[in-house]
């Protein structure tokens, strides 16, 4: 997808932008518990965890600057995992939730991106990086159905969204 939007000038930005990914995931999985932890006032225990997080990031930035930009990227991996863990160390000191029960709680999200993860790198080695738009379409035309059926067949919240959602389109 980034060669057929900005061009072969970017094929180096390739790893570190699956890597960036990752990281984002990885902070999906936490983004409305920092706000939960506001809300129970622990600004504290939020402040440090973040001041401790970004001296990491800045240390293993500036130790891996020699080794490029694929291997900085790793280091906001390391923090994802890192954030994931204390974040939920946190939520289990304050509201008592363990980390069991949080990925219990989201099994259904984790099932579909495990799958759409595992079929996009089949995918990946059916494909040539050359032909950017043909990847991209054999990419859409698996990944999208794909999720969408687990959407359904794992019953998770979406599917009544997704069904209210095509009842409103066809409608119109």
């Amino acid at each position: 997808l980034i060669n057929l939007l900005f061009g072969p000038q970017w094929q180096n930005a390739i790893d570190a932008t699956k890597a960036l990914g990752v990281w984002s995931m990885l902070t999906c999985l936490i983004f409305y518990s920092r706000a939960l932890l506001f809300t129970l006032h622990a600004e504290k225990s939020l402040f440090f965890s973040r001041f401790f997080l970004l001296a990491v990031l800045v240390v293993s930035i500036t130790s891996l600057t020699d080794y490029g930009l694929t291997y900085i990227s790793y280091s906001f991996i390391l923090i994802g995992f890192l954030d994931l863990l204390i974040t939920t160390y946190l939520l289990n000191h304050y509201i008592s939730l363990s980390f069991i029960e949080y990925l219990l709680s989201i099994k259904k999200s984790l099932t579909i991106t495990l799958i759409c993860g595992l079929i996009s790198y089949i995918v990946r080695d059916m494909t040539t990086p050359e032909q950017h738009l043909t990847n991209f379409c054999l990419y859409m035309a698996v990944l999208a159905p794909t999720w969408l059926i687990f959407i359904y067949a794992l019953k998770h919240p979406l599917s009544d969204q997704i069904t209210k959602l095509s009842k409103l389109v066809i409608k119109r």
